[in-house]
């Protein structure tokens, strides 16, 4: 029965997900987090007229229970670190009029991410998808830093984005059923 419970045990980390604990200073109790494979953060680029979400997937190709099974026996190595995170945008044009954007660049610590600049249309009260690229992420990363480079309405923007992974409970809570984002256009809605 002990093996049963413990190959049982080798299945519950999500898939791609991260598990944290942390002393909780003032209960003096352990808190474990888990984490997805996914990073998200939504925000305004130009005044109130665009806005953009930024999703980072771990890409890492996992087979069921492998990944614990390798630290059970202290047999991670270098490849175990990094995974490509795949990085896509969506440009939301807040406007009634539709509008032409261009990604310039698109990057997280100084690695560029899209290999060519990208003109996109963009309907009036509409949300817009673009698969930017790839990067070689972090596995046990919680945030990346994002810089975004475009052009929309004939002016150029340059911003900076901390893009957090998301726990279990705030994908449910965001994305799940009755979930809401928290991004800016949707508050108060």
């Amino acid at each position: 029965m002990g093996l049963l419970s413990s190959l049982a045990g080798l299945f519950k980390r999500p898939r791609g997900g991260l598990v944290s604990s942390t002393l909780n200073e003032e209960t003096g109790e352990m808190e474990t987090t888990q984490y997805t494979a996914f990073f998200d953060v939504g925000d305004y680029l130009s005044g109130q007229d665009l806005g953009v979400q930024i999703v980072i997937e771990m890409a890492k190709k996992e087979v069921p229970g492998w990944y614990d099974l390798k630290v059970s026996m202290g047999a991670l190595g270098p490849d175990d670190s990094y995974a490509p995170g795949v990085v896509t945008l969506y440009f939301y044009n807040l406007t009634q009029l539709g509008e032409s954007l261009k990604l310039i660049r698109a990057s997280c610590d100084n690695v560029t991410i899209n290999k060519d600049e990208v003109c996109l249309d963009i309907d009036g009260e509409f949300r817009t998808r673009l698969d930017a690229g790839m990067f070689p992420a972090f596995t046990y990363a919680k945030a990346f830093e994002i810089s975004l480079l475009v052009e929309f309405a004939g002016e150029a923007i340059e911003k900076k984005f901390t893009v957090p992974r998301l726990s279990c409970q705030e994908m449910d809570t965001q994305f799940g059923q009755n979930g809401k984002p928290d991004y800016p256009w949707f508050v108060g809605q």
